[in-house]
């Protein structure tokens, strides 16, 4: 995916299915880019649970938590690791 400027305006090239849309090789404007990254928006929190000492990713999809996406670990620092690959941030 790489952005071009084409008559003055931004186009982001590549497919969209590499911004979560219909995978499809066409050019898309910076705004449908920007709607298409916005509605996917993925945050983690890393939550210790009191009953099995596990640690918990839970996983929220434009600020809805989805359950079937949490990931468990007893090891803290996998936890840290895999809500930052999961959020994208590594």
């Amino acid at each position: 995916m790489k952005m071009v400027n084409k008559n003055g305006r931004v186009y982001i090239v590549g497919k969209k299915s590499e911004l979560g849309a219909v995978a499809s090789k066409e050019q898309i404007s910076i705004d449908e880019a920007m709607e298409v990254l916005a509605s996917n928006r993925v945050e983690t929190r890393v939550v210790k649970s009191p009953d099995t000492d596990e640690y918990i990713v839970k996983v929220y999809r434009n600020g809805k938590h989805n359950p079937d996406e949490d990931y468990y670990t007893d090891d803290k620092e996998d936890a840290i690791i895999t809500s930052r690959k999961i959020e994208g941030k590594i």
